[in-house]
């Protein structure tokens, strides 16, 4: 696995994959090519520049083809901790898969919250989907909060859970 500074380039494979995907995103509404266009000029084109960026964003390779994005968002630099974000293309990719790609994909993106002096780093996702979790364990995440009941997907309500990995 391999990843990547995200290019304008990869944008439209990226709004494909959220829309096909709403269900475990905090995103209501689809993507528009115009929406994701001005997103990738007017804010991820900001952070290449920025000493201290809101995100971080990769593309995700196997190899050499692109199979996700995700990295490291709502960077509290006081606080020194971000939110991490994954997704992969393929919503129905085999469960062993997946846990092998978030787990490699996880251990990155540490490595860059480190060289980034962060202090922790967390993930919000929703209790649709169980074995997403096992990726977390793998990694040395631990289970900080469940919402239970707070979110809900297809007139059902999951649970939130929030797990995190002190960096430093």
């Amino acid at each position: 696995m391999e990843i990547t500074p995200i290019r304008y380039s990869e944008r439209k494979p990226v709004m494909r994959w959220r829309n096909q995907q709403m269900d475990v995103l905090r995103q209501s509404e689809p993507l528009t090519e115009e929406g994701q266009d001005k997103y990738f000029c007017d804010v991820v084109s900001t952070w290449f520049g920025e000493e201290h960026p809101e995100g971080v964003l990769f593309a995700i390779r196997w190899d050499k083809r692109l199979i996700g994005y995700g990295g490291l968002v709502h960077i509290d630099w006081k606080n020194r901790n971000a939110e991490v974000s994954f997704l992969l293309g393929n919503k129905n990719v085999d469960q062993d898969i997946y846990i092998d790609r978030f787990s490699r994909f996880l251990e990155l993106t540490r490595q860059v919250a480190s060289e980034l002096a962060l202090h922790k780093i967390y993930c919000v996702g929703y209790d649709i989907y169980q074995y997403r979790f096992q990726a977390f364990k793998q990694s040395g995440f631990e289970c900080e909060a469940r919402l239970r009941a707070h979110t809900v997907i297809d007139r059902q309500a999951y649970d939130v859970l929030i797990h995190s990995l002190r960096v430093h």
